[in-house]
């Protein structure tokens, strides 16, 4: 048996003392967009340097597994764009976090993302920013409440929710009223990409979508189990819109339940929480990124 040949210097550790690159990357965001679909890196730049407009220089570098370093020169544009996102390009979510110095390429997370959800019709007895917060909580974890909102009486209700991108979106809920009735509440989200009228999940389309079933290809049909209520419209300081609350219209008969978004059931005097199960429809809407809908980028 021959003898095996070890280049000794891959059993060598380069230990470093100082590291000369933390200030380089402390306003640095890593992203990626999340799609299947094969991005033009330059356009990807030319999109989020003029939707971001930085007052001050950001470099945006390629990596590989998709994945793209946006380093700052000056914290406030960072925190601007992490505080004004989520973004897209070209229709589809691009996630962006903090990048997190330690980390490898081949093993960074990127599956969660901010979003405002606005809650619809929510009784008044449950406005508070206490109620609220353990409402949404439900969902996922409360990074923001908006407050002012709160204090004006604004007829929906704003918070700030982290969103796991490998789920459905949630179309709604239920919570509890002073009478212990049952009532529904709607969701939609603000500046919200590309999603699937058929499984609710971000990143592709219903035309796109590999788990609808192929026998509706090619059919005139509306009613979807996620509807195009759930793309929150634009909202200026000062002026109300129409919601667009969802209902409970006719749906198809052929979804399977691991389609379904799971409603979450919000009961203020026991806390408890139990699901139930509700389709709804939807119908597309095409986002211009060449300006028409300027609030996607």
């Amino acid at each position: 048996m021959s003898n095996l040949s070890i280049n000794e210097a891959e059993h060598e550790v380069v230990d470093f003392a100082d590291d000369d690159t933390h200030d380089e990357q402390r306003f640095t965001l890593v992203g990626k967009v999340y799609t299947d679909r094969v991005m033009n890196f330059q356009k990807l730049q030319r999109i989020l340097m003029a939707a971001w407009r930085p007052r001050r220089p950001v470099t945006i570098q390629e990596l590989e597994d998709g994945l793209f370093l946006a380093s700052f020169d000056h914290v406030v544009d960072m925190r601007r764009v992490l505080d004004e996102g989520p973004w897209s390009v070209e229709r589809d979510l691009v996630i962006l976090k903090p990048l997190d110095e330690d980390e490898q390429t081949s093993n960074v997370e990127m599956s969660k993302i901010p979003f405002w959800i606005r809650l619809l019709n929510l009784p008044f007895s449950r406005r508070s920013e206490n109620y609220v917060r353990a409402i949404a909580g439900k969902l996922s974890t409360v990074l923001d409440v908006d407050t002012r909102r709160l204090r004006e009486g604004s007829k929906h209700i704003r918070v700030r929710v982290m969103i796991d991108v490998a789920k459905p979106l949630c179309r709604d809920l239920f919570v509890t009223n002073q009478q212990h009735e049952k009532v529904m509440v709607g969701l939609c989200y603000e500046r919200l990409p590309n999603f699937c009228y058929w499984c609710g999940h971000l990143g592709h389309t219903k035309k796109e979508c590999l788990d609808k079933p192929v026998d509706i290809d090619g059919k005139v049909f509306e009613n979807w189990p996620f509807q195009e209520s759930l793309r929150a419209p634009p909202m200026r300081e000062g002026i109300s819109r129409s919601d667009n609350l969802p209902s409970q219209r006719g749906v198809p008969a052929f979804p399977s339940s691991d389609v379904r978004c799971s409603h979450v059931l919000f009961d203020h005097n026991t806390t408890k929480v139990s699901t139930d199960t509700l389709q709804e429809n939807v119908k597309i809407k095409e986002i211009n990124v060449n300006g028409e809908n300027e609030g996607m980028l």
